[in-house]
């Protein structure tokens, strides 16, 4: 047994965060797979239980983002052969929707690309899709991308459950994944959602 694994895992347990150079300890190709997983498995039972969730989504709007995440087969700036569509209307989403309460999803997440809400006109459409997925009595999560206060009240008025804002890497390097938004402009985001209450 690995016993400086065991001691990150423990801080980990009392809640308490580990440090850069521990976190790298862990990513080490010296340390064992098998035992890596075994604590993160403690650490999964102790906050999380044995119960599994399932959460459906739709990709409400899929491609044509301005964005240039390198990671990304959204943005229009890489050649993935994602074709741009519109928005779905309410009708397939509230569709969809009970479709997937009825095989067991807890929640349903409407999706889009983009770097966020852009309109007046497009927060309505947003917000549409939001009510037609209560039809189905699920949670109604989303990810819209970058959101202002105003259009956070608006969705949560409309049924927002949950956001979904991803910090896809540290912010020393995202820099090189990303241009056209900041690590700050995403931590923003996240801090708003809490702000509103949104989970």
């Amino acid at each position: 047994m690995d016993e400086t694994l065991s001691k990150i895992a423990d801080k980990a347990l009392e809640g308490k965060p580990v440090s850069r150079e521990e976190a790298m300890r862990l990513a080490s190709p010296a340390t064992d797979l098998n035992e890596l997983l075994f604590h993160a498995d403690r650490i999964r039972r102790r906050f999380k239980s044995n119960e599994v969730k399932a959460c459906s989504i739709i990709s409400a709007r899929t491609g044509g983002c301005s964005e240039d995440c390198a990671f990304c087969a959204q943005s229009v700036r890489w050649k993935t052969g994602v074709k741009p569509t519109p928005i779905c209307s309410a009708g397939d989403v509230a569709m969809a929707a009970k479709r997937t309460a009825k095989a067991g999803s807890y929640a349903f997440s409407i999706v889009a690309s983009g770097p966020g809400i852009r309109s007046g006109k497009e927060l309505d459409i947003w917000c549409e899709l939001l009510e037609a997925v209560a039809e189905a009595g699920v949670e109604r999560p989303a990810s819209l991308g970058a959101l202002d206060d105003a259009q956070i009240e608006r969705l949560k008025a409309s049924g927002l459950s949950c956001y979904c804002h991803n910090l896809e890497t540290s912010e020393r390097f995202f820099p090189r994944i990303c241009t056209t938004h900041s690590y700050a402009d995403r931590i923003e985001t996240a801090r708003r959602i809490k702000r509103h209450g949104v989970r």
